[in-house]
């Protein structure tokens, strides 16, 4: 019986780092559990040693199977945790404008730009990775090292050729839709949603998911937010990727 299936209304994870899920409603007629993580110190952009046993400690008893959603790509690290969750093989789909590949710009901190390098270097369990709506840029600046186990379908019919035996761990970052569809203050792609839905169909047709974790929330402190406009696209966007995902 696979760990994960979308016949019906998968539990959400609600990770608050921003307050920006207090603005939205997507979640509030779904199972959720809401989990506040406002109060853990060093924890934008890079997660310090003490945030990340805080964090570990607050998601230990939550279930790997369902949809996280884990507020803005500032913390997209998170998607590491869940990973670390895993006690199988697996590989993990990443659907970003970017790698998250890159060494820290110092030390050996985990950062939302580094945690998938993190995954690859530490988790035995992921083979390999399948990147989705990567910039060429950033796929120019894969270390080699790394590229034997990276994957880049480059459309739709590629991805459902590809065969993999091991199950999927999906993990999406929305700054790889485009300006029309979400609001994103930081550099982003140009696919739209019913791209995505597309990409998101072929994966779910072709392999057992065992988990799921969305973010690219407005990356602002909401206290002082003026324009609720970016709140507003990301949010009816969320309703949608649950509805997908839930099919």
């Amino acid at each position: 019986m696979p760990e994960l299936t979308f016949f019906m209304k998968p539990s959400v994870v609600i990770m608050n780092f921003t307050k920006v899920y207090e603005y939205e409603t997507f979640y509030r007629d779904t199972s959720f559990i809401w989990l506040d993580c406002r109060d853990i110190p060093g924890t934008y952009c890079y997660c310090d040693s003490g945030a990340q046993k805080t964090i570990q400690f607050r998601m230990a008893g939550l279930p790997l199977s369902g949809i996280h959603f884990l507020d803005s790509g500032s913390y997209h690290y998170i998607s590491k945790f869940w990973t670390d969750k895993i006690r199988e093989p697996f590989s993990l789909v990443l659907i970003d404008h970017h790698t998250d590949m890159l060494p820290p710009a110092f030390g050996d901190i985990l950062s939302c730009g580094s945690w998938v390098k993190e995954v690859l270097d530490g988790n035995s369990n992921v083979k390999k990775v399948i990147l989705i709506g990567v910039s060429d840029l950033f796929i120019s600046q894969i270390s080699p090292d790394y590229l034997p186990r990276v994957v880049i379908p480059d459309s739709l019919q590629t991805l459902a050729n590809l065969t993999t035996t091991e199950p999927v761990y999906i993990s999406i970052d929305k700054d790889v839709l485009n300006p029309q569809t979400v609001s994103i203050n930081w550099d982003q792609g140009n696919m739209s949603l019913r791209e995505l839905a597309a990409y998101l169909s072929v994966i779910k047709q072709k392999n057992r998911i065992i988990g799921v974790d969305i973010c690219g929330e407005s990356d602002h402190s909401l206290l002082s937010l003026r324009d609720m406009k970016a709140v507003k696209r990301n949010n009816r966007v969320n309703r949608e990727l649950i509805n997908l995902l839930s099919d």
